[in-house]
């Protein structure tokens, strides 16, 4: 056996070691590493900005300006719809339709209601997803990623860029929220569903009493979609 090949075979040895003994920390650890991982966010390992609000307080993973900057504008982008929310009647079911990164996803699941948060780019999805771990509200929002239209089918979701927290994407179509045409950056592979299919396949997903749509440009196809439900 040639040198390279031994020190090579060392490596490997110290690697696959070093891994079990990793494996074994955590499974020790066991339901400790969900607790642990926390401490490490609060902390600053990773950047989270928390926002203070009349229910709570909203954690929100903020790793770039374009988040940090959502998270920073919580209450004076749009305070007339956080009074809104705050106005829903207790049980009362929220449809979030372009939730981007789940600011009032989130700020609804803190105030108690049942949550159906709908974002269609992959990007904004999972930082909606962490920011649901983050505030431990998984167990009242459940996060969709899923593009709302006025048919079902299968088509691409058209993107200006690939940011995460971006926005001006537009499912089938290739259109700006003026109307005007742009080339995508990038095309994802995204599934279409009527408001109204949604609810009538699915019987555990809860009837809205409020719909929030906001989705540059597409919001007519949305309703074109919802009948029933927005009836």
């Amino acid at each position: 056996m040639k040198a390279e090949e031994i020190i090579i075979s060392k490596r490997e040895k110290v690697l696959k070691c070093f891994i079990m003994v990793v494996n074994f920390i955590l499974g020790l650890l066991g339901e400790v590493r969900k607790d642990l991982s926390k401490v490490f966010l609060s902390n600053g390992f990773i950047p989270v900005k928390k926002v203070g609000t009349k229910y709570g307080e909203i954690n929100f993973y903020a790793p770039g300006n374009m988040l940090l900057s959502r998270a920073k504008s919580f209450h004076y982008k749009e305070p007339k719809t956080l009074a809104w929310i705050s106005n829903f009647e207790k049980n009362d079911v929220f449809f979030d339709i372009g939730a981007n990164i789940g600011v009032y996803s989130l700020y609804a699941g803190l105030k108690g209601h049942r949550v159906y948060s709908f974002e269609p780019s992959a990007f904004n999805f999972a930082i909606l997803n962490r920011n649901i771990y983050l505030n431990e509200l998984e167990n009242v929002i459940t996060g969709l990623c899923l593009a709302l239209s006025d048919e079902d089918r299968v088509d691409y979701l058209n993107m200006v860029d690939i940011k995460m927290g971006g926005s001006s994407y537009c499912f089938s179509e290739s259109k700006r929220e003026d109307g005007k045409e742009f080339d995508p950056y990038f095309r994802q592979g995204a599934l279409g569903l009527r408001l109204d299919t949604l609810v009538s396949l699915f019987d555990n997903v809860k009837f809205p009493n409020h719909i929030k749509i906001d989705v540059d440009g597409n919001e007519c196809k949305i309703l074109q979609g919802a009948g029933k439900v927005a009836c």
